[in-house]
């Protein structure tokens, strides 16, 4: 199943503001709600879509948990 991409330009937005700030020595950034919400919205995606990866991460490990490996140590005799 292919997922749609996350738009991650509010990040980067919010990124930028930070940077331009520190450059300038500014103490505050501003948002207006619709650039906030749009953050919030995009982080959230972003949150949920990673517990989802790692769920599925887990699910399909337990899968191979059963699986044996084969380990033989002979010092490096057969190169």
């Amino acid at each position: 199943m292919q997922k749609t991409p996350i738009n991650t330009s509010p990040i980067t937005q919010f990124l930028n503001a930070v940077k331009a700030a520190e450059a300038s020595r500014q103490k505050e950034i501003r948002f207006d709600i619709e650039k906030a919400k749009k953050l919030h919205y995009c982080l959230t995606e972003l949150l949920a879509r990673h517990t989802e990866n790692l769920e599925t991460l887990l699910v399909t490990s337990n899968d191979t948990t059963n699986t044996v490996i084969d380990v033989r140590m002979d010092g490096g005799n057969n190169w």
